[in-house]
């Protein structure tokens, strides 16, 4: 299996890669986005494989996140991969979203944030928790 991998690089670095490897029917299978959310980097490993209709999304906030999640869920795209950095405020989200039925999500990770609040995926994006059918917890 041929793959792709890289580190360290900036948004747009990370858009010309993006680029280049879809067009070459490459897809991620892991994404991340770290540091400083004024200046995050990416990390990201591709490989060459058929699958479903898929769409990404990096470098938005809280709200554009949940304005991209609303309108690819509604498309029947559901996510596949989510990372974030920053504080609570202010953090910056990457993510990759796959077409068809995810079917129900058996855990409900902790999220916590540097505040020092913590709670669980289900309650930080309560409308993504209902489209994905996570279980909520108290």
């Amino acid at each position: 299996m041929l793959f792709q991998a890289y580190h360290g690089v900036a948004a747009t670095q990370h858009q010309m890669n993006f680029n280049k490897w879809s067009a070459q029917g490459y897809r991620m299978i892991s994404l991340s986005v770290y540091g400083d959310s004024g200046n995050p980097l990416y990390a990201a490993v591709w490989v060459q494989r058929a699958g479903p209709a898929w769409a990404a999304i990096h470098g938005v906030d809280a709200t554009g996140y949940q304005d991209f999640f609303s309108k690819s869920s509604k498309q029947g795209y559901y996510p596949v991969l989510v990372s974030a950095t920053g504080e609570s405020n202010d953090a910056v989200f990457a993510s990759v979203f796959e077409q068809g039925d995810p079917g129900p999500m058996p855990v409900t990770p902790p999220v916590s944030n540097r505040a020092g609040s913590s709670g669980t995926l289900a309650r930080a994006f309560p409308k993504e928790a209902e489209t994905l059918r996570l279980p909520t917890a108290s």
